[in-house]
């Protein structure tokens, strides 16, 4: 399952989602209230509750349903590395309103079908398995009984547990989401373009992100990560050659370099002294797959290389932005 670097890091508006959403769903769940935040047409049509509104896109309406979908809003902050926070906060809330919009007028105009909606961030979810489906490469593929399996196809089976928890409103609710994130996707509408000004950028960033900052992550230079693979020599081993090239040697036979003609004979010389082996080429394969997430070429043969040609890690360090 393709996550990218560990925690948060680069990604606080996700951060704020995923904590929000996890923290009210369990609170609500333990306290029995959770029927409160769906969509229902006995309550709304009679002008009551109207807090329901805003907790139906936020808050799950089970525990159950709270930890999968913990699992895939926690996957969405891929995307916000990629597209960065502001335009990653415009495609949240343009999904979730598109949502709740198809949710809206089915629960008013056919009641009979759909009295009740369950709440959760399905939109923005579904939206997101769109965007996952065509921007994430697949790696590792492998094929069992006949049935092609990936590091994606966890992704797609939770969304499938979610999607039929509350059938046919959860249906509806993720199909919504995921016309919205083909909306999103089309070159036709001008979706793409959407952020939000920079005043309120700004605003959000000095009141929030002090509170949704992670910390940076320090990534070793590929001398350190080298220098730590060399082994150690022991201290007083080391010691002892010191005190015998520098003073029994030089003393008694001098001109007579004693740790340069045993070095070859000595385990410690023989690893500190390898010749370097050459990079083995990225494959281009491996090469397609980052380029097709919208990464410049040089940037992925580089990335490659400096990880050894593994996709994956490659892949999240220049999801990371290095």
């Amino acid at each position: 399952m393709f996550c990218g670097p560990s925690g948060f890091y680069n990604a606080p508006v996700s951060k704020a989602i995923f904590f929000l959403v996890l923290i009210l769903s369990i609170t609500l769940g333990i306290l029995k209230s959770s029927n409160n935040a769906a969509l229902d047409f006995s309550v709304l049509s009679q002008g009551r509750q109207l807090w329901r509104i805003l907790t139906a896109s936020t808050i799950f309406g089970n525990v159950g349903d709270a930890i999968v979908g913990g699992v895939l809003l926690y996957q969405c902050r891929v995307f916000e590395r990629l597209w960065g926070s502001n335009k990653f906060a415009a495609f949240a809330l343009f999904v979730s309103l598109f949502t709740f919009m198809v949710q809206f007028v089915l629960l008013f105009s056919v009641p009979a079908w759909f009295p009740r909606f369950p709440s959760g961030p399905f939109g923005l979810i579904f939206a997101f398995l769109w965007n996952f489906h065509h921007d994430i490469p697949t790696v590792h593929p492998i094929q069992c009984a006949g049935i092609s399996f990936s590091d994606k196809t966890l992704t797609y089976l939770l969304c499938l547990r979610l999607a039929l928890s509350s059938t046919p409103a959860s249906l509806v609710s993720a199909t919504a989401g995921t016309i919205a994130g083909a909306l999103y996707r089309s070159n036709g509408l001008p979706l793409k373009r959407l952020r939000f000004s920079s005043r309120m950028s700004a605003f959000a960033s000095r009141v929030f992100l002090p509170l949704l900052s992670s910390p940076t992550i320090r990534r070793r230079s590929v001398s350190e990560a080298r220098y730590a693979q060399v082994p150690q020599q022991d201290p007083d081993e080391q010691l002892m050659y010191e005190q015998h090239g520098q003073g029994y040697s030089d003393q008694l036979i001098p001109g007579h370099n004693w740790m340069a003609a045993d070095h070859l004979n000595d385990p410690y010389s023989q690893r500190n002294f390898q010749q370097p082996v050459a990079p083995v080429q990225p494959l281009e394969q491996d090469i397609e797959s980052l380029t097709a997430m919208g990464f410049d070429r040089q940037r992925v043969m580089q990335a490659l290389r400096q990880c050894n040609n593994d996709v994956v890690a490659a892949a999240e360090r220049l999801l990371s932005g290095h």
